[in-house]
């Protein structure tokens, strides 16, 4: 809501929020009221939470019911984000007789990016949820060729739901660290991980990370350009003290090479 309030043209997003962290009566308000004053520019980024266990433990949440509670979530609000009256009874949430204003100044409603992460697969859940509530893609280290089949796959979900696969994006949480050596962007980008997320993975310089130089960089990229990703979210996974000089790095060597092309 703050950089909407200083911005007028850059899109604005969450990567992601935790769904069964809140209720879905609570992600709704937020939303719509960021898009209204963003005059239109939210993109709703929503996950459920798998690299936080010790989160759900605080929040006194079964962290095996995130999944399905997510769901609930995301079926309540495509209504709410378009005005619809609502009464909904479910597993996890119940209420009679709710709308919710103001309503979503885009349409058909807030574009919904589907997040998950790679473990050696992306989790058949994901897959679905995205098929049949998102609207972009967004996973987090994730190989290239298995984001090409993970596409495939969601593709093939979505036409079975009675979507239109053309009508999916997709898009890449890709972690970056820039360094002239890319063993030491490695490293750097290895500890400033494992201090966020904890030892849930070991980052390696194939899965989902451009580490190196700009060039190095812009070469992992195209990667994931070749099998289709247009959007990237740049997390930058350096010290605190080096993400001014990383990210005017990204925006002077790395981004207008790709809106060149």
């Amino acid at each position: 809501a703050a950089m909407a309030a200083r911005t007028q043209r850059i899109r604005l997003g969450t990567g992601v929020a935790i769904l069964p962290y809140k209720h879905p009566l609570h992600w709704a308000k937020t939303a719509l009221t960021v898009d209204v004053l963003s005059s239109g520019r939210l993109d709703l980024g929503v996950g459920v939470g798998g690299l936080f266990p010790r989160e759900f433990q605080a929040l006194g949440l079964d962290m095996k019911q995130r999944g399905k509670m997510a769901d609930e979530c995301l079926g309540i609000l495509k209504r709410l984000f378009t005005g619809s009256r609502l009464s909904h009874r479910g597993r996890f949430y119940r209420f009679e007789e709710l709308s919710m204003g103001p309503t979503s100044i885009q349409k058909p409603h807030i574009p919904i990016w589907v997040g998950g992460d790679w473990r050696g697969r992306i989790a058949k859940g994901v897959i679905r949820r995205m098929a049949e509530y998102g609207d972009v893609f967004m996973p987090i280290l994730i190989p290239a060729d298995d984001y090409r089949e993970t596409r495939r796959k969601i593709e093939g979900y979505a036409t079975s739901h009675g979507r239109d696969p053309s009508s999916l994006g997709w898009a890449l949480l890709l972690l970056i660290c820039l360094d002239e050596s890319p063993q030491r962007a490695l490293k750097v980008a290895s500890e400033t991980f494992l201090d966020h997320y904890g030892a849930h993975y070991e980052l390696r310089d194939h899965e989902g990370v451009a580490l190196g130089t700009p060039q190095d960089c812009i070469r992992t990229i195209e990667k994931y350009v070749s099998v289709g990703v247009s959007h990237f979210y740049l997390c930058c996974v350096a010290h605190p003290f080096q993400w001014m000089s990383q990210f005017e790095s990204m925006a002077r060597e790395i981004i207008p090479y790709f809106k060149a092309a």
